[in-house]
């Protein structure tokens, strides 16, 4: 819901918001830690990324430092996009920090609120490549699921039993701060 213009950072002035758990997982940190100590170090997490080469930009700022799948664990890891695997372990990582524990609270009554800026484009490209090379047999019928952007938090209410309402904004760089 958004507030009339004449109602700006005035009527917003008086919402309280509390962060009760910090969970990071990116170019400068894979943890709370590691992110602060990266963040003050002041080295910058941009680097050449080889799959780039020949294209206009070439470089990026990879999460590295982490095993995502040993991170996430469980049987259903093979279906998750790098994007949810992302998601999830700093999801765990806030709920630890907050001190709370998935396993004591009503899930009924706890929700998932997840900004997403694109979703799972690695696994359409990849699936774009096989479709083009093999035909269509080749092309993963959990593509939908993996891709779309909502998989974040999804993955992320049934890791924490949270059973109230799983959202996802997708307004790309802004998706974050919707959320």
């Amino acid at each position: 819901m958004s507030l009339p213009a004449d109602q700006g950072t005035e009527a917003r002035a008086g919402t309280a918001v509390a962060v009760t758990g910090v969970g990071l997982v990116t170019p400068a940190g894979a943890d709370e830690h590691s992110f602060w100590e990266g963040l003050c170090s002041g080295r910058s997490t941009a680097r050449r990324i080889e799959e780039l080469a020949g294209l206009p930009v070439d470089f990026a700022c990879p999460v590295d430092g982490i095993d995502l799948d040993a991170a996430v664990g469980g049987r259903s890891v093979w279906r998750m996009a790098r994007f949810v695997k992302l998601a999830l372990v700093a999801a765990r990582q806030a709920v630890a920090d907050a001190g709370l524990d998935p396993a004591r609270w009503d899930g009924a009554r706890v929700g998932v609120v997840l900004g997403v800026g694109v979703g799972g484009v690695s696994v359409l490209v990849d699936n774009a490549a096989k479709l083009a090379a093999s035909g269509p047999e080749a092309v993963s019928p959990l593509l939908v699921p993996m891709m779309i952007p909502n998989a974040a938090a999804g993955e992320v209410a049934i890791a924490l039993k949270a059973g109230g309402p799983s959202l996802a904004p997708a307004t790309a760089c802004a998706s974050g701060a919707t959320a």
